[in-house]
Protein backbone atom coordinates (compact mmCIF):
# COMPACT_ATOMS: atom_id res chain seq x y z
CA UNK A 1 0.00 0.00 0.00
CA UNK A 2 1.42 3.42 -0.84
CA UNK A 3 2.80 5.15 2.25
CA UNK A 4 3.03 1.99 4.31
CA UNK A 5 6.03 -0.17 5.02
CA UNK A 6 6.60 -3.91 4.79
CA UNK A 7 7.04 -5.48 8.23
CA UNK A 8 8.56 -8.95 8.17
CA UNK A 9 8.19 -11.15 11.23
CA UNK A 10 9.09 -14.67 12.25
CA UNK A 11 10.99 -16.76 14.76
CA UNK A 12 14.15 -18.82 14.25
CA UNK A 13 15.28 -19.32 10.65
CA UNK A 14 12.15 -17.56 9.38
CA UNK A 15 13.17 -14.45 11.32
CA UNK A 16 16.64 -14.62 9.75
CA UNK A 17 15.03 -14.83 6.29
CA UNK A 18 12.85 -11.84 7.22
CA UNK A 19 15.88 -9.77 8.22
CA UNK A 20 17.55 -10.43 4.88
CA UNK A 21 14.37 -9.72 2.92
CA UNK A 22 13.76 -6.49 4.84
CA UNK A 23 17.26 -5.31 3.98
CA UNK A 24 16.69 -6.11 0.31
CA UNK A 25 13.28 -4.41 0.15
CA UNK A 26 14.68 -1.26 1.78
CA UNK A 27 17.73 -1.10 -0.48
CA UNK A 28 15.56 -1.34 -3.61
CA UNK A 29 13.11 1.37 -2.59
CA UNK A 30 10.40 -0.28 -0.48
CA UNK A 31 10.55 0.83 3.16
CA UNK A 32 10.78 -2.23 5.39
CA UNK A 33 11.66 -3.46 8.85
CA UNK A 34 11.88 -6.87 10.46
CA UNK A 35 10.50 -7.49 13.94
CA UNK A 36 11.11 -10.70 15.86
CA UNK A 37 7.63 -12.00 16.75
CA UNK A 38 8.58 -12.44 20.42
CA UNK A 39 9.85 -8.86 20.67
CA UNK A 40 6.68 -7.67 18.93
CA UNK A 41 4.65 -9.17 21.77
CA UNK A 42 6.77 -7.21 24.26
CA UNK A 43 6.42 -3.72 22.77
CA UNK A 44 7.92 -3.71 19.28
CA UNK A 45 4.47 -4.11 17.74
CA UNK A 46 4.24 -0.36 18.37
CA UNK A 47 6.34 0.08 15.22
CA UNK A 48 3.34 -0.94 13.09
CA UNK A 49 1.15 1.78 11.60
CA UNK A 50 -2.01 1.89 9.51
CA UNK A 51 -1.22 1.11 5.89
CA UNK A 52 1.62 -1.27 6.73
CA UNK A 53 1.74 -4.84 5.48
CA UNK A 54 2.94 -7.56 7.84
CA UNK A 55 4.64 -10.49 6.12
CA UNK A 56 4.37 -13.36 8.60
CA UNK A 57 6.97 -16.06 7.91
CA UNK A 58 6.34 -19.50 9.40
CA UNK A 59 6.90 -22.69 7.44
CA UNK A 60 4.69 -24.71 9.78
CA UNK A 61 2.10 -21.96 9.98
CA UNK A 62 1.77 -22.85 13.66
CA UNK A 63 4.59 -20.88 15.34
CA UNK A 64 3.02 -19.67 18.59
CA UNK A 65 4.64 -16.21 18.70
CA UNK A 66 3.84 -15.49 15.04
CA UNK A 67 0.24 -16.55 15.59
CA UNK A 68 -0.11 -14.37 18.71
CA UNK A 69 1.38 -11.36 16.92
CA UNK A 70 -0.86 -11.85 13.89
CA UNK A 71 -3.95 -12.28 16.08
CA UNK A 72 -3.08 -9.03 17.88
CA UNK A 73 -2.63 -7.19 14.57
CA UNK A 74 -6.02 -8.48 13.46
CA UNK A 75 -7.75 -7.39 16.68
CA UNK A 76 -6.16 -3.94 16.86
CA UNK A 77 -6.14 -3.02 13.17
CA UNK A 78 -8.77 -0.57 11.96
CA UNK A 79 -11.67 -1.65 9.80
CA UNK A 80 -11.33 0.89 6.96
CA UNK A 81 -8.72 0.27 4.28
CA UNK A 82 -6.77 3.40 5.28
CA UNK A 83 -6.54 2.27 8.93
CA UNK A 84 -5.96 -1.40 8.26
CA UNK A 85 -2.73 -3.36 8.57
CA UNK A 86 -2.78 -6.16 6.03
CA UNK A 87 -1.17 -9.55 6.64
CA UNK A 88 0.53 -11.73 4.05
CA UNK A 89 1.63 -15.18 5.15
CA UNK A 90 4.39 -17.32 3.72
CA UNK A 91 4.75 -20.98 4.63
CA UNK A 92 3.81 -24.56 3.86
CA UNK A 93 0.02 -24.36 3.76
CA UNK A 94 -2.72 -21.75 3.70
CA UNK A 95 -4.79 -24.32 5.62
CA UNK A 96 -2.60 -23.73 8.68
CA UNK A 97 -3.59 -21.66 11.73
CA UNK A 98 -1.52 -18.77 10.32
CA UNK A 99 -3.10 -19.11 6.89
CA UNK A 100 -6.53 -18.64 8.45
CA UNK A 101 -5.43 -15.25 9.86
CA UNK A 102 -3.93 -13.85 6.64
CA UNK A 103 -5.38 -11.67 3.91
CA UNK A 104 -3.19 -13.42 1.37
CA UNK A 105 -0.85 -16.43 1.35
CA UNK A 106 2.22 -17.44 -0.63
CA UNK A 107 2.75 -21.18 -0.68
CA UNK A 108 6.36 -22.11 0.06
CA UNK A 109 5.83 -25.88 0.39
CA UNK A 110 8.72 -28.18 -0.45
CA UNK A 111 8.72 -31.95 -0.94
CA UNK A 112 11.54 -32.43 1.57
CA UNK A 113 14.44 -30.70 3.26
CA UNK A 114 18.01 -31.65 2.25
CA UNK A 115 18.74 -34.02 5.11
CA UNK A 116 16.97 -37.35 5.49
CA UNK A 117 17.95 -37.58 9.15
CA UNK A 118 17.27 -34.05 10.46
CA UNK A 119 14.34 -31.92 9.32
CA UNK A 120 16.34 -28.66 9.50
CA UNK A 121 15.06 -25.82 7.29
CA UNK A 122 17.15 -25.89 4.13
CA UNK A 123 15.05 -26.12 0.98
CA UNK A 124 12.06 -24.42 2.62
CA UNK A 125 14.08 -21.45 3.88
CA UNK A 126 15.84 -21.09 0.51
CA UNK A 127 12.48 -21.10 -1.29
CA UNK A 128 11.06 -18.50 1.11
CA UNK A 129 14.12 -16.32 0.46
CA UNK A 130 13.90 -16.70 -3.33
CA UNK A 131 10.20 -15.85 -3.40
CA UNK A 132 10.80 -12.83 -1.15
CA UNK A 133 13.61 -11.61 -3.41
CA UNK A 134 11.32 -12.00 -6.44
CA UNK A 135 8.68 -9.87 -4.70
CA UNK A 136 11.29 -7.19 -3.99
CA UNK A 137 12.23 -7.09 -7.69
CA UNK A 138 8.56 -6.92 -8.72
CA UNK A 139 8.00 -3.92 -6.44
CA UNK A 140 11.25 -2.35 -7.64
CA UNK A 141 10.05 -2.63 -11.24
CA UNK A 142 6.55 -1.42 -10.38
CA UNK A 143 8.00 1.68 -8.71
CA UNK A 144 10.43 2.19 -11.62
CA UNK A 145 13.31 2.10 -9.18
CA UNK A 146 16.38 2.49 -11.37
CA UNK A 147 20.18 2.64 -11.14
CA UNK A 148 20.24 6.26 -9.91
CA UNK A 149 17.83 5.37 -7.10
CA UNK A 150 19.89 2.31 -6.22
CA UNK A 151 23.07 4.40 -6.17
CA UNK A 152 21.42 6.86 -3.76
CA UNK A 153 20.71 3.98 -1.35
CA UNK A 154 24.22 2.46 -1.67
CA UNK A 155 26.83 5.18 -1.16
CA UNK A 156 29.41 2.82 0.40
CA UNK A 157 31.28 -0.38 -0.33
CA UNK A 158 32.26 -1.94 -3.63
CA UNK A 159 28.66 -2.26 -4.81
CA UNK A 160 27.96 1.36 -3.92
CA UNK A 161 31.05 2.61 -5.75
CA UNK A 162 30.30 0.57 -8.87
CA UNK A 163 26.66 1.72 -8.99
CA UNK A 164 27.51 5.36 -8.15
CA UNK A 165 30.16 5.50 -10.90
CA UNK A 166 27.75 3.92 -13.37
CA UNK A 167 24.94 6.33 -12.47
CA UNK A 168 27.13 9.44 -12.65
Amino acid sequence: RPGGKIVFTGVGKSYQIGKKLSATFTSVGTPSICIHATEALHGDIGLLAPGDCVVALSYSGATEEVLRMTEHVRRSSGSSSSERISVLGMGRSSFSPLGALCDAWIDCAVVAELSDSVNAPTCSSSLMLAIGDALAVLLMNRRQFGPADFARNHPGGHLGRSVTQGAA
